[in-house]
């Protein structure tokens, strides 16, 4: 049985030099793996000169054409910017730095739809961790800037589309206001706004207008305080949206404990008379959610919804039963409203010690955990210098399962503990990489390898 014994690469011994290089590869290339080191600052405008000639001098040099790029567009040289990073991105379609430069340039001019749709690329392509958290932040704020943007466009729109139909299986569910003695229970109204938009999107055959857009809606026409709107006002509302009918109401906590829920479909095609289908329901509050299934299924009664035996079972399912869940996941959904997203990974996080089942709430926590982060534009700017390193990784790779048995043992033996994992990630897991992966899992770093 072959063996590597410690001493063999002790100082003074000599290590052949394909090992040596292989080692020197995976060195550089792990080395930005979890953290990329000392990155430097985004191209000036003065390095426009020397970035052409390094360009000019060599097409494969991601490097130089992306920071070429970023160059351009600060010193608002737009039209050359975009045209050069729609050529990186054909040049190197599987290179994140191609597709994240697009992105940020898009931010730049004030496009986040096509900047979300770039960062998603380039996400798909990105292998350094830190580099994907600040992409992932980007992605989010970019994704609910689109999301505004929209509702603005729309909202600037509204006459030239006043005579559109919307799609008759669209519907829109606006916050439910709240009604009571006690605004402690106030959360419970967003949280079960949530709730209704989930089930009625359980149902194929509806389009439901997202919470994050509707809620875009009422900040931007001021309704977050006018409590119940009127019908004319929700009519508007589904029209700038593209909803057939509008989903309002009110949720009341009264003495005694007890919850009303009345709710309301609004015909948006109507307005200025437009045609309200009243549901109300009551119970207790510690009966919320029983209450809140009564209501759905009146409102799909009211749009006319004629649910499979699958769909009605989906829809009976309750995320929790636990009040005091309900309670935090509304105080988190409120912390997102307002910007807070700290405050709304705490309240998501009481929710799961709370009620682990209660698995709606980890899609809002995760999002609320990637808004909390800083935005690291720095780190996505620097992107460029980046692209020499993931290419030296793929090329660490590529030595590393090309090298015969001994020399493969010898390399990882050289790897530093905290490389271990991210090799046996890289390599994958197919026959090979199998093999090696159990090398690394069942041997200690720095031990022997039999």
């Amino acid at each position: 049985m072959f063996s590597v014994r410690p001493r063999l690469f002790s100082r003074g011994v000599h290590v052949p030099r394909p090992i040596r290089r292989a080692t020197a590869v995976l060195a550089w290339a792990l080395g930005g793996c979890s953290a990329p080191p000392s990155l430097p600052a985004p191209p000036a405008p003065e390095a426009i000169p020397g970035l052409e000639a390094e360009w000019a001098g060599d097409a494969e040099d991601l490097e130089a054409g992306a920071s070429l790029a970023l160059a351009y567009s600060a010193a608002g040289r737009s039209a050359e910017a975009e045209s050069l990073v729609a050529e990186l991105m054909d040049a190197f379609p599987n290179e994140s730095a191609a597709f994240i430069t697009a992105g940020l340039l898009a931010e730049d001019r004030g496009s986040p739809s096509n900047a979300a749709a770039f960062y998603q690329a380039g996400l798909e392509r990105e292998p350094f961790p830190a580099v994907r958290s600040a992409v992932e932040v980007r992605l989010a704020r970019v994704r609910a800037e689109a999301i505004r943007a929209d509702v603005r466009r729309a909202i600037s729109a509204e006459e030239e589309f006043a005579d559109q139909e919307p799609d008759a299986s669209s519907v829109g569910v606006f916050p439910l206001a709240f009604e009571g003695i006690d605004s402690v229970w106030a959360p419970l109204a967003l949280a079960v706004t949530d709730m209704v938009i989930t089930d009625l999107a359980l149902i194929d055959r509806l389009q439901v207008v997202e919470r994050a857009s509707m809620q875009a809606l009422v900040d931007e026409l001021g309704l977050a305080e006018s409590g119940r709107t009127e019908s004319s006002t929700a009519a508007r509302s589904g029209r700038i949206l593209g909803a057939s009918r509008i989903v309002q109401g009110v949720l009341r906590v009264e003495p005694g404990a007890l919850v009303g829920i009345d709710a309301a479909v609004v015909e948006t095609v109507d307005a200025p008379d437009a045609a309200e289908a009243s549901v109300d329901v009551s119970d207790t509050l510690e009966r919320l959610m029983e209450a809140e299934k009564r209501m759905v299924f009146g409102i799909i009664e009211e749009l006319g919804v004629e649910l499979t035996a699958a769909e009605r079972e989906r829809i009976s399912e309750r995320q929790t039963e636990s009040l005091d869940a309900l309670l935090a996941f509304g105080r988190g959904l409120a912390a997102m409203d307002r910007g807070d997203f700290e405050a709304a990974v705490q309240d998501f996080e009481a929710a799961v010690d709370i009620d682990p089942g209660f698995s709606k709430v980890e899609t809002s926590l995760t999002e609320a955990r990637v808004r909390s982060r800083p935005a690291a534009v720095a780190t996505l700017r620097s992107m460029p210098s980046l692209a020499r390193q993931v290419r030296s990784r793929r090329e660490a790779v590529r030595l590393i399962r090309s090298a015969p048995t001994v020399m493969r043992r010898r390399i990882l033996r050289r790897l530093k503990p905290e490389d271990r994992a991210t090799v046996a990630e890289a390599l994958g897991l197919d026959r090979v990489g199998q093999v090696i992966l159990l090398e690394l899992t069942f041997r200690p770093p720095g031990g022997v390898f039999q």
